[in-house]
């Protein structure tokens, strides 16, 4: 099967390409490096250095014609988001979009969209946390997630990939950010919720 990951170079990205490698897919990577790192990149994964608002992965993704569209790109950085709202929601609002159109036009069977759970739903009050509990975002980076979390749902009438919509618990492992430091989200909230299907 043919399936595109979006920040295929990140911490979690790099490990979901690895396990789709590892089944025998085809994988191909859209990164911008702005957070990823090369060395993450699988050798046996098609790489292709793009920002997801780029038209030219519309024209990727239209040309490939993945089955299969998993997305963890993302501006994930919560000091930027505060600092500058406008650039956070254009990567991850309008970068969203941008691919759920591509996957629109290339008649993607499947999308899958992955959001960090802490930052959707916020500060953890009970333990443990109860599964239906609404989020609760406070940064721009946070509510930019939570919009972009709901849009595969939004874009029902007009799309006819079915979407699921995935939040990560805590991750620690081998790949690192550009920092240098591991990877960490402190979150417990994690979880798929049912695949949305146009009617």
């Amino acid at each position: 099967m043919k399936i595109l990951v979006t920040g295929g170079a990140g911490f979690i990205g790099s490990h979901v390409v690895d396990t789709y490698v590892a089944a025998g897919h085809e994988v191909i990577v859209v990164d911008d490096l702005s957070t990823g790192r090369r060395e993450n990149l699988n050798p046996k994964a098609r790489f292709h250095r793009l920002d997801i608002t780029d038209p030219a992965v519309v024209e990727l993704i239209r040309d490939a014609r993945p089955a299969v569209l998993n997305l963890h790109a993302a501006q994930m950085d919560v000091r930027r988001s505060v600092a500058d709202p406008l650039f956070d929601a254009r990567v991850n609002i309008l970068g969203t979009i941008n691919l759920l159109e591509a996957a629109r036009k290339a008649n993607v069977r499947r999308v899958l969209f992955v959001s960090s759970g802490g930052a959707v739903y916020g500060e953890q009050e009970a333990f443990p946390r109860p599964r239906r509990i609404p989020p609760t975002p406070s940064p721009p980076t946070a509510s930019a997630s939570g919009r972009a979390s709901s849009t595969p749902s939004s874009t029902r009438p007009s799309t006819s990939s079915p979407s699921w919509r995935c939040a990560t618990p805590t991750s620690t492992g081998r790949a690192r950010t550009r920092t240098g430091r591991p990877a960490w989200s402190p979150s417990s909230r994690a979880g798929c919720s049912a695949p949305s299907r146009s009617r």
